[in-house]
């Protein structure tokens, strides 16, 4: 039997069973069998097949016998006999596993389904990833771009740094050498200089040596001269009231038998020594005996120059430079041993800043111990060991010469207005008061308020400040 002729019989039993249940019944039974049918059948086109000889079944065989011949479709027993059909049975079965296939197939196309589902929206989160990583791949891609970048430009700089290393190392070691030649040279000099001061302190030995002898001489001329002062004084005293004056002649001829500069000077400090009671007049003809053209002309052409430069600069000139040689600086020389440096008070006249005044009554106290021994420290050890006795407590030292003060005479002085107040004696600020007061002459000079005065008497008038230098010395 071949397949074509079951199929034929096949359709004649539907055909059959088919009378039994109404036509909509039969035909949905129908077509469920043909879809059993057609899964257990190797081709579809048996199904239309099998519908066209329903359909011609139907409209032909409604009123046949066969098609009431099952009890059921679900029946494997003939309606008429009531005995199992083998065909049908087979068919029964064949089509209980194919339901069964259909059901696992079901299931197995359910659980396809989800996991499609599943890997639908895995492929959704990894492409939302992939998206995330290219974009993290990008902006990875272009910053390690820039670090390229950014390499290259270190290792240029690398490049750049090590040639700029090495040229200073050759630089460092130039340095080097010429720093030994120069060391080497400073020594030298330094030698040399050594072996110069050597000669030169021998040379200022000698002639310190030399100007203590003339010193000593002019001591004992001074000496003989104020010996022949007091005689004239005598005289003079037994003489009229008429003839106590010294006339201008003889004055002239006893100037002009000391032509020596510091035998005058001498005459002059003997002179003020006198009683004030016997005036000594000088003629205008000693004036015009005196008067020194030279000096004049130089003192002329500093006054015109001294407009025109700084105060920083007025020692560049020649007159200003005579006057600290041999008037200002001689003056602010405190003795043998002095406690103030010359220079520093000369820089705070020079910017006034040095101040001079007498000490208040009850300034000048006992010091105590810890004071004496900060005054030790500070003022450049005012008292020396054989006057750090009780009477060195008792009444405290001048702090530029050392001389013990008079509280009577004691004036104090600063050169700074944050340093505190030192104590000097009267002869220490006659000292440092004509150097004031010439300073105060030559800002008036720079200032232009001589203008009304002619340069003669500017002339005279400087002259005084340094004699007054001389003399306060």
């Amino acid at each position: 039997m071949t397949e074509r002729d079951i199929d034929n019989l096949y359709t004649q039993l539907e055909a059959t069973m088919l009378k039994v249940k109404p036509n909509n019944e039969l035909k949905r039974s129908m077509s469920s069998l043909s879809s059993n049918s057609t899964i257990s059948s190797s081709s579809s086109s048996n199904t239309s097949i099998i519908n066209e000889d329903l359909d011609h079944i139907y409209s032909t065989n409604l009123n046949c016998s066969c098609q009431y011949w099952l009890v059921s479709n679900d029946s494997e027993h003939c309606g008429l006999c009531d005995q199992a059909i083998p065909f049908i049975q087979q068919q029964h079965e064949d089509k209980i596993s194919s339901q069964e296939k259909e059901l696992a197939l079901n299931n197995q196309l359910a659980q396809k389904q989800a996991l499609y589902n599943l890997y639908v929206k895995d492929i959704q989160i990894l492409q939302a990833q992939h998206g995330k990583r290219q974009e993290l791949l990008e902006n990875m891609t272009n910053k390690i771009d820039s670090l390229n970048g950014d390499i290259e430009i270190v290792q240029l700089k690398h490049k750049d740094e090590i040639a700029h290393t090495i040229a200073i190392e050759q630089s460092k070691k130039l340095v080097e050498i010429e720093l030994h030649d120069l060391t080497q040279k400073l020594f030298e000099e330094a030698n040399s200089m050594v072996l110069v001061e050597k000669k030169e302190k021998l040379a200022i030995q000698l002639k310190h040596d030399e100007v203590n002898d003339q010193l000593k001489e002019v001591e004992s001329q001074l000496t003989s001269v104020q010996a022949e002062l007091k005689e004239l004084r005598k005289d003079m005293t037994n003489q009229d009231s008429n003839s106590q004056q010294l006339s201008p002649q003889s004055f002239s001829a006893f100037i002009s038998t000391h032509e020596n500069y510091l035998l005058r000077a001498q005459l002059d400090m003997s002179t003020l020594l006198l009683d004030q009671s016997q005036p000594i007049e000088i003629n205008q003809e000693y004036n015009q005996q005196v008067q020194d053209d030279a000096m004049i002309t130089e003192f002329e052409q500093f006054r015109e120059s001294i407009r025109s430069i700084s105060l920083s600069k007025l020692y560049t000139t020649s007159f200003m430079k005579s006057c600290l040689k041999t008037d200002i600086e001689p003056c602010l020389r405190f003795g043998p041993n002095p406690k103030l440096s010359s220079k520093k008070i000369l820089d705070a006249i020079l910017v006034k800043t040095c101040l001079v005044e007498p000490c208040p009554p009850g300034f000048i106290q006992a010091p105590t111990k810890a004071d004496s021994i900060k005054v030790k420290t500070r003022l450049w050890d005012r008292f020396s060991s054989s006057s750090s006795s009780s009477s060195s407590h008792d009444t405290p030292g001048c702090q530029a010469c050392g001389r013990v003060l008079d509280e009577n005479e004691s004036w104090r002085f600063r050169i700074s207005y944050f340093d505190e107040w030192s104590y000097i004696d009267k002869y220490c600020h006659d000292r440092i008061a004509s150097v004031i007061e010439f300073y105060v002459f030559i800002r008036k000079l720079k200032a232009g308020t001589d203008k009304d005065s002619s340069k003669f008497q500017l002339y005279q008038e400087c002259s005084r400040l340094r004699l007054q230098m001389f003399l306060s010395r």
